[in-house]
């Protein structure tokens, strides 16, 4: 097994442009966002059922490839509303590079969970990154598991094609206009809820996810001091 990163340091964002520009986003947020695994969370060992925290705790699987925004968004909106969140790689590597360069620190490896290990939810952004995980039988297993036990499987932009490779696609859902080949039924809405089935289109609503989301696990009143905080209107 890998060694791990200090737990601490297991969410750092770090902006790399390509051109060689010098990194000056990593300083900036990683305080903020090292508080969504604390030091005694989000290591392996307290994966297993066994050890778990009574807290809410979601899993945000990162991909190469992922959109920045519809990780981040979410990741932060829950962590305000107290929720666990543990971002961790569909990678060989735990440093995951996004679309537009930004990588994200995970803290664990998807190969390295325990197989009984379940989450209150999984979050899958979307992206480029997507048409590389299509047909991945641990992955589609990972997400019949939670739907199976009536834990919530959030999906956003062109991620719900992996809910069509596991089977699980919902009678109402929204996706990204580009899935519309294999997802001919797509609403316009910004957020479909159907059942415990959460889906979203894009970069564009990822706030409105990270939202639908905290109002899930976290109750409306927090959704609303939350948007309130963040000068987010509900209209």
């Amino acid at each position: 097994m890998r060694s791990r990163q200090n737990p601490l340091n297991s969410l750092a964002i770090v902006s790399e442009l390509r051109a060689g520009s010098k990194v000056n986003t990593r300083n900036a947020l990683a305080n903020h966002y090292a508080s969504v695994c604390h030091e005694s969370d989000c290591i392996l060992r307290h994966f297993h059922p066994a050890n778990r925290v009574n807290k809410t705790r979601v899993i945000l699987l990162l991909h190469s490839g992922f959109e920045e925004m519809e990780a981040v968004a979410p990741m932060d909106l829950l962590s305000r509303a107290g929720v666990e969140v543990c971002p961790v790689s569909l990678t060989e590597d735990l440093l995951v590079e996004g679309r537009s360069g930004i990588s994200i620190r995970a803290s664990d490896y998807f190969k390295d969970l325990p197989k009984e290990v379940l989450f209150d939810a999984v979050i899958l952004p979307g992206g480029p990154g997507i048409n590389a995980l299509r047909q991945h039988p641990e992955l589609c297993a990972f997400l019949k598991m939670h739907h199976a036990a009536g834990k919530r499987l959030a999906c956003i932009c062109a991620a719900p094609l992996l809910l069509k490779d596991a089977g699980l696609v919902p009678q109402h859902y929204t996706a990204h206009p580009s899935t519309a080949a294999e997802l001919p039924d797509t609403l316009e809405s910004k957020c479909v809820w159907d059942g415990t089935i959460l889906t979203s289109r894009g970069a564009g609503t990822a706030t409105e996810f990270g939202l639908a989301l905290v109002e899930a696990l976290a109750g409306a009143s927090t959704r609303v001091q939350i948007a309130e905080s963040i000068c987010w209107s509900e209209d």
